[in-house]
């Protein structure tokens, strides 16, 4: 997806999910995580950029900065990984409150597996393993909802597709597949299924 078409559907977000009641900035939360570094996988090359376009439009839209939760591997050493991100996801849901509203974004790897579920890769990430090494989205939504928030947004930009980086077949590319579909699907909170 372009970041034009990608700001057109966000700043669209934003209108419905925030301004259609103007409560206190307090109140709107958000955690926007980028994965970029992966241990088996060739980088990827836009997430950290997605991340801090992100961040900015946010803030454009009256997020304040204490309530953003930002994660991005910035370098060697700090990486993301599934564990990594799961008890980022994890500390985040627990400031949630009754009534807030959430938006979760995620730009980097994803796959979806034969039974339905979908995950969301970090630096461990396996494509061939994602119940292991993965978050499952449906966790997320579960831990989200656990605060009773008014609404929830999640944004998923996930990658489908993946770069051996070394070993036997470096430089392939595979392709997976994640079971939503693309596009926008716009679901009522309490028929959001974990």
């Amino acid at each position: 997806m372009n970041d034009k078409l990608r700001k057109i559907i966000f700043c669209f977000c934003i209108i419905i999910f925030i301004f259609n009641n103007a409560e206190a900035s307090k109140n709107r939360k958000a955690m926007i995580i980028g994965v970029q570094n992966y241990e088996t996988y060739a980088p990827l090359d836009c997430t950290h950029g997605d991340v801090d376009k992100m961040d900015a439009l946010l803030k454009q839209a009256g997020f304040e900065d204490d309530y953003i939760w930002k994660m991005k591997d910035a370098g060697i050493g700090d990486n993301i990984t599934a564990s990594k991100m799961y008890s980022s996801i994890l500390a985040f849901a627990r400031t949630l409150e009754k009534g807030d509203k959430v938006i979760f974004y995620f730009s980097g790897h994803g796959v979806g597996d034969k039974s339905g579920n979908n995950y969301l890769l970090g630096y461990d990430g396996n494509k061939d393993a994602p119940e292991m090494f993965s978050v499952n989205i449906n966790q997320i939504k579960t831990m989200l909802k656990e605060k009773q928030p008014a609404e929830i947004c999640l944004i998923i930009d996930a990658c489908r597709s993946y770069v051996k980086r070394d070993g036997r077949d470096a430089g392939k590319t595979y392709k997976t597949n994640i079971n939503t579909g693309k596009g926008v699907r716009i679901q009522e909170l309490a028929d959001m299924k974990p």
